[in-house]
């Protein structure tokens, strides 16, 4: 169930940013508004742009190649700061910094711009959540009471992020950070992804509305983590894999996730907050609080149709930093204690 706190809706994010765009600042608002709607335009991805010196598409991709991309997940961080990188306006500043401060005390990481930013935030939330706040026993008690068929795979993959060093939080974020054709981070992405078309799927008679079009043509472009190259000769394939791009998870995948999963998940939704001349604070809305106060809480921060992960840094209000070895152990020791 969607409980805005505003009425503003969400809009609906279907595709992602063109494999050009990836040196783009992930959270620039118009930049990927522009590259949403020139996606969403009709015609075959992999026809060739025209009025473009290809010459000069060729140095753009070796330029892009050279560059450092950051993190799938990043190293907490201050929404302070991130306040001041984005130049947020005065109102969007306080009301970041009051997330930071008592009583949540919620730090940011960041989830790379790459198309699968809503899928990895969420996978992140329930690895790193359980693994950092020593609640490993209860989240595993949770995912053993999901009854969802869909859901399985989905409890298979979070249980490969966290593995056997779940407490270990180095180890959690190292997996998340992953990257490769074996990635247990992408894994987790594309169960996520098959988690929340199956449910859809499944409830078709509610999310139907989601798209103009076929709901199983919608769902296909959903879960799909690489482009379908059966059939195709290799300069064929080669083109279609260069041209592809991840559909963006939006409104209907959260309570798809929120329902398969019973878990809630928080949207703290900069929208136009974000711009340096806002004068309105930025919306927070909760999908599935009608869920048991128990259920695992997703807190994401979205800018455009970019999200990125929010934290509590401790229940204390403790500042989170990577658990060394010694602090591993006592936090084995304190869910031994539970």
């Amino acid at each position: 169930m969607l409980c805005p706190v505003s009425p503003t809706p969400m809009p609906l994010m279907h595709d992602a940013i063109s494999p050009f765009d990836v040196g783009l600042a992930d959270d620039d608002d118009a930049v990927l508004q522009a590259v949403l709607m020139a996606s969403l335009e009709q015609g075959s991805p992999s026809a060739p742009l025209t009025g473009v010196d290809s010459s000069a598409l060729t140095s753009q991709r070796e330029m892009l190649d050279t560059m450092a991309r950051p993190p799938l997940v990043g190293q907490p961080g201050s929404l302070t700061q991130y306040a001041s990188e984005i130049a947020a306006a005065p109102r969007t500043r306080e009301e970041l910094t009051k997330l930071a401060e008592a009583p949540r005390h919620l730090v940011m990481l960041k989830v790379r711009g790459d198309g699968h930013c809503f899928f990895r935030a969420v996978a992140a939330s329930l690895a790193l959540g359980a693994s950092w706040s020593g609640m490993l026993r209860s989240f595993e008690t949770h995912l053993s009471t999901l009854s969802e068929p869909c859901a399985a795979p989905a409890v298979n993959a979070l249980r490969e992020l966290l593995g056997r060093k779940g407490t270990d939080a180095s180890h959690t974020l190292d997996t998340l950070n992953e990257e490769g054709d074996s990635s247990r981070s992408d894994a987790a992405v594309a169960a996520l992804r098959k988690c929340a078309t199956a449910y859809m799927r499944s409830h078709a008679d509610r999310f139907h509305m989601v798209t103009d079009g076929d709901l199983e043509e919608y769902c296909d472009r959903m879960e799909a983590m690489a482009p379908r190259v059966e059939g195709k000769d290799a300069s064929s394939a080669a083109a279609a894999i260069e041209a592809f791009s991840p559909a963006y998870g939006g409104q209907p995948e959260m309570v798809a996730l929120s329902e398969a999963l019973r878990i809630r998940v928080e949207i703290v939704d900069l929208g136009d907050a974000g711009s340096a001349n806002s004068d309105r604070p930025p919306n927070t809305y909760m999908i599935g609080d009608e869920l048991e106060m128990a259920a695992p809480v997703v807190s994401l921060l979205r800018r455009g149709l970019h999200f990125h992960l929010l934290l509590p840094a401790a229940t204390e209000g403790e500042p989170l930093t990577i658990l060394s070895a010694c602090d591993a152990s006592q936090s084995d020791q304190a869910i031994d204690r539970h």
